[in-house]
């Protein structure tokens, strides 16, 4: 009887600032304003009790989402992550944010048992411009700036926004200068002066979205391009002199379109997801009489097509069912070279492509809907 009557309390129980829909708990800009928020990702970050899920880079669309919606849908993207779009919307037009536990009338949940609604204020024409800038030295000498410029605007009920960004991130903290010691069989020990270079994901970004009223509905479009490289370097100098390096190159390319209203009773959510990337890796060390090359490509794409349609039975129950189709491929291309000499590789050339399909339905049930009278025992 105990753990009952403590799981009554959690299914009845909501702050004093929750709104008039059952379920959602909401959170109004000034909720946030002791922190002093620049982003939405800032305010996010300091919901009471919530944990923020970026979701999964599984193949499709469904089971990859995270627990954050915008204006109550998903972003429509893979490769813009989840972070990164809470990022670049400013603290200032976010009017409050909803928690919603179990679901809401018109709320794709997308599996998740609570998610957070970002919601907009609507109305503002006010445009706004972004700067912020950084640095990152490392201990071989090396300084990488990062500088990223935002626009975000509104013009009735059209909004838009576009950002370029140069990224710098050390994502292993080994660069430096050393030493090595080698000691050839019988020789007396040599010391090489080492440096090692890179460890920094350096790279270029450009995002552009816009959202607009069409068909009784609202019409979300995005585009994302970017470019990253991942060198990593070491020289030894000493013994004739030897060095070691490796990068690896990503570009990556990806639109989203998204449309969602309502035709009569129904909610009906329509979106299409274009991905493209191009990956280059390239290994290759030389020393004294001896050098070696590895280099590998790949292509791959990934197309998404996904319809949702929703029915609210009552405030209680509500039905969902859609369908959604997609298309992967991989382009892969491989070799290898000792000494200038080309050595064959297996299975040198590949390519795979897969087409999936699936149809589902839901039935959402709240079974004591918080607000009611068990809420004031």
């Amino acid at each position: 009887m105990k753990k009952a009557a403590i799981l009554w309390v959690f299914l009845c129980t909501v702050p004093a600032w929750a709104g008039p829909d059952q379920g959602i708990s909401t959170y109004p800009a000034s909720f946030f304003a002791d922190s002093r928020p620049a982003t939405a990702y800032d305010m996010v970050s300091r919901l009471p009790g919530f944990s923020l899920d970026t979701g999964t880079s599984a193949r499709g669309f469904a089971g990859t989402a995270g627990n954050v919606l915008v204006d109550g849908a998903r972003p429509t993207a893979k490769t813009d992550d989840l972070s990164s779009i809470l990022t670049r919307i400013p603290a200032a037009s976010v009017d409050h944010i909803e928690v919603i536990h179990g679901g809401a009338p018109g709320i794709d949940m997308q599996g998740q048992t609570v998610v957070a609604n970002v919601v907009r204020r609507k109305g503002a024409s006010a445009a706004q411009t972004i700067v912020t800038g950084r640095t990152t030295y490392t201990g071989a000498g090396q300084w990488s700036p990062a500088l990223g410029v935002e626009y975000h605007g509104q013009s009735g009920a059209t909004s838009y926004e576009l950002s370029l960004s140069r990224t710098s991130e050390v994502w292993d903290d080994s660069p430096g200068n050393g030493y090595r010691v080698v000691t050839a069989p019988g020789g007396a020990p040599v010391y090489d002066r080492a440096v090692r270079t890179g460890i920094l994901r350096v790279g270029y970004a450009l995002h552009g979205g816009i959202t607009t009223p069409l068909w009784g509905g609202e019409w979300s479009n995005n585009l994302t391009l970017q470019n990253t490289d991942f060198p990593d370097g070491v020289r030894y100098y000493g013994g004739g002199g030897s060095r070691f390096d490796t990068i690896t190159r990503l570009k990556n390319g990806e639109f989203g379109s998204h449309w969602q209203g309502l035709l009569g009773n129904f909610n009906l959510e329509t979106l299409l997801l274009q991905r493209l990337g191009h990956e280059e890796d390239s290994d290759t060390s030389a020393a004294p009489g001896n050098s070696a090359a590895f280099l590998a490509r790949n292509n791959t794409g990934e197309t998404i097509a996904r319809a949702t349609l929703r029915y609210s039975l009552s405030p209680t129950l509500s039905l969902e069912t859609g369908g959604e189709g997609a298309y992967n491929f991989l382009k892969g291309h491989s070799s290898f070279a000792s000494n200038g000499a080309a050595i064959a590789l297996p299975n040198a050339n590949a390519t795979v492509d897969e087409r999936r399909g699936e149809v589902f339905a839901s039935a959402t049930w709240t079974a004591w809907p918080c607000g009611s009278s068990c809420c004031a025992s």
